[in-house]
């Protein structure tokens, strides 16, 4: 384990810098040579071609999906060493737990006070019925947006406040 992680030290920013090189490129050649195939060329504006086209067209969905892989392994990743991180320092974690505790907490409020009941005919409650969203769910993203909002006005009242302690300084 000690030598994977000082060849990752030494040469792993080299390393992620050529596979995504490789998946720009595995990209680029597929749209090219997609658009080619199909007897477009570069300044054709796909989104004017009639729906059953659009629905013709793959070409862009190896790039995607590598993208998509490649995200998904960088989070598993974070995870996976962010967890390793977790029981191999006990001690220094104990703040990351914390603010972790902390951010559960204040979602869970918020979660808590949302509601569900919304006017008859508004726009919320033509959304909710069209994506078929359950109560839960409702509540779910309302505490994720009410989450959002007070952890960047914190962030920026912290700022304002560190920036007036430091010109004092």
């Amino acid at each position: 384990m000690k030598s994977l992680f000082n060849f990752l030290v030494s040469k792993g920013q080299t390393g992620a810098l050529i596979l995504a090189l490789v998946v720009i490129a595995i990209f680029l050649g597929s749209v090219f040579s997609g658009l080619s195939g199909a007897g477009y060329d570069m300044s054709t504006d796909l989104n004017k071609l009639p729906a059953e086209a659009k629905s013709a067209i793959s070409f862009f969905n190896p790039g995607l999906m590598l993208t998509v892989a490649l995200v998904a392994l960088a989070a598993l990743s974070a995870i996976f060493f962010g967890i390793g991180g977790l029981f191999k320092f006990p001690k220094s974690s104990r703040k990351a737990l914390i603010a972790i505790a902390l951010l559960a907490v204040i979602f869970f409020v918020f979660y808590s006070m949302s509601s569900t009941d919304f006017a008859a005919g508004s726009k919320m409650t033509t959304l909710i019925q069209k994506y078929d969203l359950s109560d839960g769910v409702v509540k779910f993203i309302s505490g994720g947006i009410n989450v959002t909002i007070v952890m960047a006005l914190a962030s920026m009242a912290l700022m304002v406040i560190f920036e007036i302690k430091n010109a004092f300084n």
